[in-house]
């Protein structure tokens, strides 16, 4: 995978090698127990971990620590357990070699995935703060608490829930919904300039999504199919 792959456009992270590659067709299962066994998921669920906690509940207990009632708002606690779980996610499919997680991880991890859609884009977009390092700690900026990982984390994470159709399609809304944002926020192209677009630290995410919109696939991943 090259660097254009990683960065495409509306979650082109997601399915770096060719949209929805089939793996529910084979009905394979790889069950949770390497998050289930990863010390940093554990200590995020706190009273709520087992060791033999079903996938489904694993999911649920996970969306629920780094998810809040508002949509897309977060404690630093909660961004702090969104990035341990994608750095884990990571992890455990880079050590198997297999992006296929259990089914009933996927919806729960999606609705997490979705309401980070803000800095996920920032993130695959390469924007100032967002970098790729994983070992960056989320911050708070003008109010709004912002998570930070590992470009690649993030792919592998990314892809991995994608197996499910509907939680692909989700993530790819929510990343539509993003540029879409951030396009409305910048005027006109008669009236702006790139320096200005870099002083603020918008560029790239308003260049991926400007080539997301036109149809580009920049990353030959089949995500504008």
């Amino acid at each position: 995978m090259n660097k254009r792959a990683l960065l495409c456009g509306a979650a082109a992270l997601v399915l770096a090698g060719g949209g929805l590659v089939g793996y529910d067709v084979f009905v394979r299962e790889s069950g949770c127990h390497g998050l289930l066994e990863d010390r940093a998921v554990q200590r995020l669920l706190g009273d709520r971990y087992a060791p033999d906690m079903e996938c489904g509940e694993l999911g649920a207990a996970v969306r629920d620590a780094t998810t809040g009632s508002a949509p897309g708002r977060h404690t630093l606690v909660q961004a702090r357990n969104m990035q341990a779980v994608v750095v884990a996610l990571s992890k455990e499919t880079e050590r198997r070699k297999d992006p296929v997680i259990a089914a009933g991880l996927r919806g729960p991890l999606a609705d997490a995935l979705v309401d980070y859609a803000a800095d996920t884009h920032a993130t695959l977009a390469g924007e100032d703060g967002h970098r790729p390092r994983r070992h960056r700690a989320p911050w708070e900026e003008e109010g709004t608490v912002r998570m930070p990982v590992g470009e690649a984390d993030l792919v592998r994470a990314l892809r991995a829930v994608s197996e499910d159709p509907q939680a692909y399609a989700r993530l790819r809304n929510a990343q539509t919904e993003v540029c879409a944002e951030t396009m409305a926020s910048v005027p006109a192209a008669s009236s702006i300039t790139v320096e200005k677009l870099r002083s603020e630290g918008t560029e790239a995410g308003v260049v991926r999504c400007r080539g997301q919109q036109g149809g580009q696939d920049r990353a030959d991943s089949g995500l504008h199919a």
